[in-house]
């Protein structure tokens, strides 16, 4: 018995029942978990239930001519990926060969030795295994040649990888600490004329500082009158290009050595002599969470160097500065999930989107990503058909909000600061009013209930619920809201 195999879901399917159980009892007896169908209907019920990840089906099913091949179809509808074996007793090479034509990745004639069907049954789940493989790499291998998003900060960003990506010079991406650098990074190399050498990242903040320079510059040691030769990044991405992201977090004696590479555009290998100088061609892309700028005052970061790497750069605005962009990139991983798993692409609900849209992001991309594994797998448990994303599917910590009371709001046109004051409606009065009054009212508590949720945020909240800032500001204004 294979214990992994337990957790192999297959559904057996036969119009007689002995045959079901003996290929089930087969199946048992090998760890395997196994489901049974007697006949045609049952089949397309359990199918519907929880889609298999092994089908074993009888060509004839007692419910018309060859219906265990429409019953192969339907299966393959739900999952193009499903391994199915196609089983007959009274079976003919025509009918062997439409099964694999229809996608069956075996047929087998009865009466079958077990050993027959268990060799079918490892190498179909192997081979579905490995497509699943090869489709999940490809959609990883898949590169957008943009930043995804509608918000100015995203059109910026791709015009200036569009700008900078022909060229061999320095850049420096700043951005959160959990925002997509290193993605920038990427497609900065793939549009380049180095796209076909090496891409290589380190996050200096994640390694210890003593081996940064060994990791970067690589080592060259004397043993046994034998120099023990280690590659570093910059040696390895010769050609390519090298991300050094969180770069304040270098040494400075890295730093330093850095700049030294830059300023003669060679290096030497950690341990190596003056005259084992190697030649730099390596573009380096630099990134940072924080001001460099601020850094080099405090003395943290190498003047020179920041203005070697500082000359050509461009900010990535958190995501809860660019609010646009959240529903567009949870939209494309949650496309990209659908991809690999084989399954129809799971849409979100508009009343979703506003949570997504509210939600502060504290962990920027990072988190984003988390959030849509989240709603993929509790969307995916439901096993229904309608793969959309409702409020129930979103983790507990997006739905939770605070009530709304007074609140302060910011007009960053003028940087005036008011106060608002808040009564939402909590009875039926609204209801004795005439249509524009209680129409003003609603809008009133909407408009302030919207602000309480953006700290004031004037801006923020006008991207937000889809409204112009100064329509919005001039809205406020006539209703009274100060």
């Amino acid at each position: 018995m294979v214990a992994g195999n337990a957790f192999i879901d297959t559904l057996v399917v036969d119009d007689e029942e002995d045959i079901c159980e003996l290929v089930s009892g087969i199946l048992s007896d090998n760890g395997y978990s196994t489901r049974t169908a007697f006949g045609y209907g049952e089949a397309i019920k359990e199918i519907e239930k929880k889609i298999p990840q092994l089908v074993i089906l009888d060509v004839w099913l007692g419910e018309g001519d060859r219906d265990g091949i429409r019953l192969l179809q339907y299966a393959k509808a739900q999952n193009p990926h499903l391994p199915v074996i196609m089983m007959s007793g009274h079976g003919t090479i025509d009918t062997a060969v439409t099964a694999i034509q229809k996608g069956a990745y075996d047929f087998i004639e009865k009466p079958f030795e077990p050993s027959r069907l268990l060799v079918s049954v490892s190498k179909a789940l192997e081979s579905a295994s490995l497509q699943k493989e090869n489709e999940s790499l490809k959609v990883k291998a898949k590169v957008t040649d943009s930043v995804l998003g509608s918000s100015s900060n995203v059109r910026e960003i791709n015009l200036f990888i569009e700008r900078v990506a022909p060229l061999n010079g320095r850049c420096l991406i700043t951005g959160h600490k959990c925002s997509d650098k290193e993605d920038i990074a990427r497609k900065i190399h793939n549009s380049s004329p180095r796209v076909q050498a090496q891409f290589c990242s380190i996050n200096c903040s994640q390694c210890d500082a003593r081996y940064l320079e060994l990791e970067l510059f690589g080592s060259e040691i004397l043993m046994d009158d034998k120099a023990q030769i280690s590659r570093g990044l910059l040696e390895q991405t010769n050609g390519g290009t090298l991300f050094i992201d969180n770069i304040e977090s270098l040494p400075h004696e890295v730093q330093f050595r850095l700049l030294n590479a830059f300023i003669s555009n060679s290096y030497i290998r950690v341990g190596g002599k003056q005259s084992s100088q190697l030649p730099l061609n390596s573009r380096v892309i630099a990134g940072t969470s924080i001001n460099l700028v601020d850094a080099v005052n405090d003395g943290v970061f190498n003047k020179e160097l920041y203005y070697h790497i500082g000359v050509n750069k461009v900010s990535i605005l958190p995501l809860n500065k660019r609010v646009n962009d959240i529903p567009i990139l949870i939209q494309h991983y949650l496309n990209q999930m659908s991809a690999m798993y084989s399954v129809p692409n799971v849409t979100i609900d508009p009343s979703v989107v506003a949570i997504l849209k509210g939600y502060n992001w504290q962990n920027d991309m990072v988190e984003l990503r988390s959030v849509v594994d989240w709603i993929f797998s509790q969307v995916i448990s439901r096993h229904d058909k309608t793969m959309t994303v409702y409020k129930s599917d979103l983790p507990p910590n997006m739905l939770t909000s605070s009530p709304v009371s007074s609140v302060a709001f910011t007009d960053y046109g003028n940087g005036a600061t008011q106060s608002v004051n808040s009564s939402i409606v909590k009875d039926s009065s609204i209801f004795d009013l005439g249509i524009k009054e209680a129409k003003e009212r609603f809008e009133r508590e909407y408009y302030v209930s919207q602000l309480k949720k953006y700290a004031g945020n004037i801006q923020r909240t006008s991207e937000i619920i889809g409204m112009d800032r100064s329509a919005l500001y001039r809205r406020l204004k006539h209703l009274k809201i100060k």
